[in-house]
């Protein structure tokens, strides 16, 4: 009777997950029609939406080569230190790899998808002059829904008065316009896609509307557009640093001129003149002694420094003139990043709904629904279903499970329905159940010294009776039973077999006013000997404690092998905690899907406080598929 303590943690989640497979099992048919009729459901729904249409165009993006401006001079040429501001510009090209390029890609995907493209597109193509991206026009496809919502507003501030008065103020011809651009870009953006292809430079853009060919014409002007806003931003760009060099150069240029006019000036102020192209400086050079200056050393230097500013003017110049015509060719020769790779044809067939995933998805997720549905009912249940429902809440081994018989409800007795062929419909099922019952009664027949078995319940009508009938058919097979009806107030034994109402039996045994001998009665369908509840009492407590009854079974004992007492619910009287006293052990029935296990694990500790101990119990009106009871006894 400890086994249930000494179960291991594999063998308790063994049992859980046993309890909700079968919970599954049993609701299966339930839970295909659960997912059938959602199916059906949303296939109807598939149908009243709005087709659609999905356009795809490629583009294809090489990313371009940077030019970079640099102050470096060159290094056949002396830097001046007072000219670090004036360096010669250097243009270099720079490769793109790695990180960087990535960073390039995911910067033109926000641009596509980025919101001023978009606009754009809208004003270029006039969209929302077109129903679908038209607001007007979107109102009027939601009517219903707003409709819905604007009476329950209306309903709101009808009951809330002191709510403060919602009032739209009027917009301008200038606004409204807007308003309706802001509205077809939002929905313009919510009808593309854009997506890259991995391990490429492509990325596919997808337009999807209810119109086949306005969805083509989107996806093409979308790409176009965005090829035309980058060349229009690299020109702009190009125009920029051309003006820039050019600036540049005309400000280079004043500087050369008045650096050769203020030279021109000293050479004119001291009389100098050139031979040869160069400038004589009226230096004796056939001296062999030392040089004599006709000029002043003040003057030489001053001369010298003039020169070098005109050098260095002249160098600056045809530097950034030809920095500026090589930037104008290559702003000129550098190729495009972004062309279009394939442009979007008219598709033929709509992209949405797709009825067959919408089929496979909601018949899935439903029949998911359902198993979690079932799940949940099981571990909310607080009823016993099944043989290891009683086993696992109430902690006592179960002997078996007896099906729940339509015949049987319909006035058929017991004894014609033990007696019943198996061949008939559901005769094999009850068959099996019996043998399962049996062979767990013989069990705790063979191990305990059990002669006086009480059989009881928690409730009325959970068939005390029938089982206590279909217990004492079992042992008679084999040994001499006699089966008791204690239940004085109901005497419902003699109903189920069908008694005669005036059958002498317990009271009358109790009263003195019958032996033993001349109440029992012999069932010869059965094989087992009955003593009924006899004649009604007013008092069946007091002579349930009685030293009569006492006698009464100690005298049976001897005369029978095995002794059955059916008794009342425990929960209504205290009937059966007397009749314990008198019992080896209890056999209790649990009705299934009848009684709160809580309730039953009450009245078997009450039982077990007056000493008598529970062999286990039988599950009643059990009803689960004929396939699983004859899996269980196999």
């Amino acid at each position: 009777m400890f086994w249930p303590i000494l179960l291991t943690l594999s063998e308790i989640q063994s049992i859980n997950s046993r309890r909700y497979f079968r919970a599954v099992k049993r609701l299966f048919w339930r839970i295909v029609g659960l997912a059938f009729c959602i199916t059906v459901l949303a296939i109807l729904i598939s149908f009243t939406l709005e087709k659609k249409y999905t356009a795809k165009a490629s583009l294809l993006l090489e990313p371009p080569t940077p030019l970079t401006l640099s102050t470096e001079a060159k290094e056949t040429e002396p830097e001046p230190k007072d000219l670090t501001k004036n360096g010669a510009m250097k243009i270099k090209k720079r490769d793109i790899s790695g990180e960087s390029y990535l960073d390039f890609l995911n910067t033109q995907y926000q641009v596509l998808a980025s919101r001023p493209l978009a606009e754009r597109v809208v004003k270029r193509m006039k969209l929302d002059q077109n129903p679908y991206f038209d607001i007007s026009k979107f109102n009027d496809n939601q009517g219903l829904v707003l409709r819905i919502i604007n009476d329950i507003r209306a309903l709101l501030r009808t009951a809330l008065p002191f709510l403060p008065a919602q009032t739209t103020p009027k917009l301008s011809d200038e606004q409204m316009s807007k308003r309706l651009i802001q509205f077809a870009t939002d929905r313009l953006l919510a009808s593309i896609k854009v997506v890259p292809v991995e391990n490429s430079h492509v990325l596919t853009l997808e337009v999807e509307t209810p119109d086949p060919s306005l969805s083509h014409r989107i996806a093409n002007n979308y790409l176009q557009t965005y090829i035309n806003d980058d060349l229009r931003i690299k020109k702009r760009m190009g125009e920029k640093t051309l003006a820039f060099m050019q600036e540049r150069l005309t400000g280079l240029s004043a500087n050369l001129e008045e650096s050769e006019l203020a030279l021109l000036e000293f050479y004119d102020k001291q009389q100098l003149g050139t031979k040869n192209g160069s400038i004589d400086l009226g230096i004796n050079t056939s001296d062999p002694v030392g040089a004599k200056f006709q000029l002043s050393p003040q003057l030489v230097q001053q001369m010298r420094s003039l020169q070098r500013e005109v050098e260095i003017n002249q160098h600056l110049y045809k530097v950034h003139l030809s920095e500026l015509k090589s930037m104008e060719r290559l702003y000129l020769l550098q190729p495009w990043y972004a062309r279009i790779l394939e442009r979007a044809s008219q598709p033929e067939s709509a992209s949405s709904p797709n009825q067959v995933l919408i089929v496979l998805v909601s018949f899935v997720l439903s029949a998911l629904l359902g198993i979690f549905l079932a799940c949940l009912n099981e571990w909310l249940n607080s009823v016993i279903r099944s043989v290891e429902d009683a086993e696992y809440k109430l902690s006592q081994r179960c002997l078996g499970a007896l099906p729940y018989d339509d015949e049987l409800h319909a006035g058929r007795s017991v004894s014609d329905m033990l007696k019943h062929d198996t061949k008939a419909p559901g005769g094999q099922f009850f068959a099996n159940s019996l043998v399962d019952l049996s062979e767990g009664l013989y069990s705790l027949l063979s191990t305990k010294n059990t002669a006086c078995i009480q059989v009881t319940s928690t409730l009325p009508k959970e068939g005390v009776s029938t089982v206590s009938i279909v217990l004492a058919f079992l042992c008679g097979q084999r040994a001499k039973v006699l089966l008791v009806d204690a239940n004085l107030r109901e005497r419902s034994l003699a109903k189920v077999l069908r008694l005669p109402k005036h059958q002498a039996g317990v009271v009358d045994i109790l009263c003195g006013t019958h032996s033993v001998e001349e109440c029992l009665v012999k069932n010869e369908k059965l094989g087992i000997q009955i003593l009924s509840a006899g004649s009604p009492t007013p008092k069946p407590e007091s002579l349930l404690k009685s030293e009569a009854m006492e006698g009464l079974i100690e005298k049976v004992r001897d005369a029978f092998d095995y002794i059955f007492i059916d008794s009342p619910a425990m929960h209504s009287y205290d009937d059966s905690i007397a009749l314990a006293r008198l019992c080896d052990s209890t056999i209790y029935v649990v009705k299934a899907d009848g009684t709160h296990y809580e309730l039953i694990q009450s009245m078997q500790y009450k039982l077990k406080e007056s000493g008598n101990r529970i062999e286990g119990t039988i599950l009643n009106q059990a009803r689960f598929a004929q396939n699983e009871s004859e899996n269980d006894s196999d």
